[in-house]
């Protein structure tokens, strides 16, 4: 993104595509402090996303804290997790939840192994007196 970020004769500029003459940026040339706000998002988002990139086989549970991390006081990527995990349980216990070959999760009936119903069995009983 701040590739596109070019100087016109001292100011800053992004161009409009549509309409070449239209300056996205104008602003920052009024308000310096935008400028700075964008790079600081812009920092942010990078540091988040290559986070995530390097998450990949760590779990849900790492994908979600690094989005809560990148995006905070947002109660949207916990509501999404939360869904999404109630979604997979449903499956499940449906009986419709399957691993296919590759490992991963999937709905597909031609996955090689159906994930069983959880039963929790031996949960020691408690002692007597």
């Amino acid at each position: 993104m701040p590739d596109y970020v070019q100087r016109r004769h001292g100011r800053y500029w992004v161009e409009n595509p549509a309409h070449p003459a239209e300056n996205f940026t104008d602003k920052w040339n009024e308000y310096p402090d935008r400028r700075r706000a964008f790079v600081d998002w812009h920092k942010s988002i990078t540091t988040t996303l290559e986070s995530l990139a390097g998450s990949h086989g760590l779990g849900l549970h790492k994908i979600v804290a690094t989005l809560e991390k990148g995006f905070p006081g947002s109660d949207a990527v916990r509501a999404s997790a939360d869904r999404y995990g109630d979604q997979i349980r449903q499956v499940r216990e449906d009986a419709r939840l399957h691993v296919a070959r590759s490992g991963s999760l999937t709905t597909s009936a031609t996955a090689a192994n159906l994930i069983r119903r959880h039963q929790f069995y031996g949960a020691a009983t408690p002692a007597s007196d």
